[in-house]
């Protein structure tokens, strides 16, 4: 296990998967999942969107692991889409 809590495996715990998207549709899955996508060859532009979530406790990391820094909760600097 890593200092910040990923884990590091030698061998792949499970296969690869296959997910062919057509079109128009979308993938959905963390960041952290180990992913890649083949080569554009259509001549076109291909767009990704990108959504993350922090906690409303979030502090921004700015040290050495285990360190603190100031909370993510500036509306000004960091403003918040919704809140439910």
């Amino acid at each position: 296990m890593e200092p910040l809590g990923f884990q590091i495996f030698e061998e792949p715990p499970v296969s690869a998967v296959s997910a062919p998207v057509g079109a128009g549709g979308a993938v959905v899955f963390s960041s952290l999942t180990p992913h890649l996508t083949g080569p554009n060859i259509s001549g076109k532009t291909r767009k990704a969107y990108i959504v993350q979530y922090v906690g409303g406790n979030a502090t921004r990391f700015e040290g050495p692991i285990g360190s603190t820094g100031e909370l993510l909760n500036d509306d000004a600097r960091f403003p918040k889409i919704s809140v439910h």
